[in-house]
């Protein structure tokens, strides 16, 4: 979050896409997710996410847990109250949606700013759009104790 902050002063664009940086995506990412935005009604746009190469039990056991579990919550929230947070692999949105929360300074030393941003933005009575469109990550684990003090730090 730092480093995003740091990185404010010098966005020359409107548009600001943040991807996590193991993650990885198609040709068509960047049109496929900054497209929702020309709707002066959304906000943020974000998108789930697929581990890919998982080799050991324990990345295999987290993504059993994301499909079966974190996902099928997700789609219950959005059906309920529509999505109203963000997932770290990607956030869009723009300088201006961020501006209106005060930007990254205002949550740089909060947990889950991943999913604040979302949350800020929906408060601006914008639409947190969830696309029909995952990237791919690649796990940075290889045992429980290196995937618990992954997700107890992001």
């Amino acid at each position: 979050m730092a480093k995003l902050v740091r990185m404010g002063t010098r966005r020359k664009n409107e548009f600001l896409v943040i991807s996590d940086s193991d993650v990885r995506v198609e040709p068509n990412y960047l049109r496929t997710v900054v497209a929702p935005l020309r709707d002066p009604k959304v906000g943020c746009v974000t998108c789930f996410y697929v581990s890919i190469h998982d080799e050991t039990l324990v990345q295999h056991l987290q993504s059993v847990g994301m499909y079966s579990d974190f996902y099928p919550g997700i789609l219950v929230a959005q059906q309920l109250d529509g999505i109203k947070f963000t997932l770290g692999p990607t956030i869009v949105t723009t300088r201006a949606h961020l501006a209106a929360f005060g930007g990254y300074e205002a949550i740089e030393n909060k947990p889950a700013d991943d999913l604040l941003v979302g949350r800020l933005i929906a408060q601006q009575v914008l639409k947190v759009e969830l696309l029909p469109y995952a990237v791919q990550t690649v796990p940075d684990y290889d045992s429980p104790r290196a995937l618990l003090q992954q997700r107890s730090v992001g």
